[in-house]
């Protein structure tokens, strides 16, 4: 066990790193804001204990991260203006929109000093250079989202920030391709690690027409820096309706939210889940997520074949490869494997706030600020799966014995 001395809200994995989050708020309350770097005992030759190996402070809590290991690129479609792709105010959608910056820059009467500008542009290149050696050599990629700053960080054993984004980001999700969720609106950024700059929120055309809230569903297209989304006929998605997404093969699915129901649509099929519903992971085909309702949680594996659970609250939940890890108000952690359960243990007291696999070690936090492992043997298999195998063994010797049986009865007859 380690003590991060923080409050932890989310927890994540990867191959000899876990990367816990969370925050107290005010410095002046005694607790502070970040994310801890944790070495895995599995790459700690020194000890068999969890190891803090960096911190990176932030200005506020931070709610949520997502890591990415430096590896394979998702490349989408390149975008190429047609006569019906079009925003849909009318504007030709390859017109460039200036940020507020810009904006501000624009309407200022301020001269700038030519000796100011070249020193200016000899900082900005060596702010350049040096990211660019960061970028350099592969590693992982933290993103975290605070009240009001999105983080883009690398890890190599320390951190390191490469853009910092002062906006209220409502939820992320990053690829290699990076998609924000701002005041409703969802954002798209072709491998932004090429260039972290250009993340940035720019000022999207006013719509005269109101986009269909029935339109669920966009395919991503690269253009430059940017991705784009558009529907069926053409049209880039302006709309400022969005209250959460999920990313399947190439394309981006809206999420609406009304009356306390969740909205989407997934293989042609429209889905309103009731409840407060998380956000939605998707593997091998199959949408996995879970909604809290007043005395229960229901975990969902949405597919081919689709299946719910019905669970005490559900305080958090992870994928790694084909197993789905949940966690319980009760201090209940409830893993599945390709949608079918396998085992439950009883790991902590308190509420789990986070909870990752590797390999067979089960890391999770609390809100206290702890974060713990156990390891789970491999012989480990859940109880239904032991009856299920000794009623098909009991079967199997009862048919046996009944056909001998007969057999005797005709060598008699």
């Amino acid at each position: 066990m380690v003590d991060t001395k923080i409050p932890i809200f989310d927890l994540q994995s990867s191959e000899h790193y876990i990367f816990a989050a969370g925050g107290g708020g005010s410095k002046e309350y005694g607790k502070g804001n970040g994310i801890v770097a944790i070495l895995r005992p599995s790459a700690n030759r020194d000890s068999n204990a969890l190891k803090i190996e960096d911190v990176f402070e932030t200005a506020d809590p931070v709610t949520s991260i997502q890591v990415y290991k430096d590896g394979s690129r998702i490349e989408y479609k390149e975008y190429k203006k047609t006569k019906e792709s079009v925003i849909s105010d009318g504007r030709d959608s390859s017109s460039e929109d200036l940020n507020s910056e810009t904006l501000e820059i624009a309407s200022s009467n301020k001269v700038e000093n030519i000796e100011d500008s070249k020193n200016n542009k000899k900082e900005a290149r060596k702010e350049d250079n040096s990211i660019k050696k960061l970028l350099d050599t592969k590693c992982i990629y933290v993103t975290a989202i605070t009240e009001n700053i999105f983080y883009l960080l690398k890890f190599d054993g320390k951190f390191h920030l490469l853009h910092k984004l002062e906006k209220s980001i409502l939820m992320s999700y990053f690829n290699s391709n990076l998609f924000l969720l701002f005041n409703n609106e969802i954002y798209g950024y072709s491998n932004p690690l090429n260039n972290p700059k250009s993340i940035k929120i720019e000022m999207k055309p006013i719509s005269d027409v109101d986009t269909p809230t029935e339109e669920y569903l966009y395919k991503i297209l690269s253009k430059g820096d940017k991705l784009v989304f558009e529907n069926e006929s053409g049209t880039q998605d302006i709309a400022t309706n969005w209250d959460g997404f999920f990313i399947y093969k190439a394309n981006i699915h809206k999420v609406l939210r009304e009356n306390g129901k969740s909205v989407f649509v997934f293989k042609n099929q429209k889905y309103i889940i009731e409840g407060n519903m998380s956000q939605i992971y998707c593997y091998d085909d199959t949408l996995v997520f879970f909604s809290n309702l007043t005395k229960e949680g229901r975990l969902y594996f949405v597919g081919n074949a689709q299946k719910s659970y019905i669970l005490p609250k559900i305080t958090c939940f992870n994928i790694h490869k084909d197993k789905v890890l949940v966690a319980t108000c009760k201090g209940d952690a409830v893993i599945y494997n390709k949608g079918i359960f396998q085992t439950k243990m009883h790991i902590s007291d308190d509420p789990i706030t986070g909870i990752a696999l590797e390999d067979d070690t089960l890391y999770f936090s609390s809100i206290v600020g702890e974060v713990e492992y156990i390891t789970i043997k491999r012989s480990r298999i859940s109880a239904s799966i032991a009856i299920a195998i000794l009623l098909l063994v009991v079967s199997v010797i009862v048919a046996f014995f009944y056909n001998k049986l007969n057999g005797v009865k005709n060598l008699i007859n």
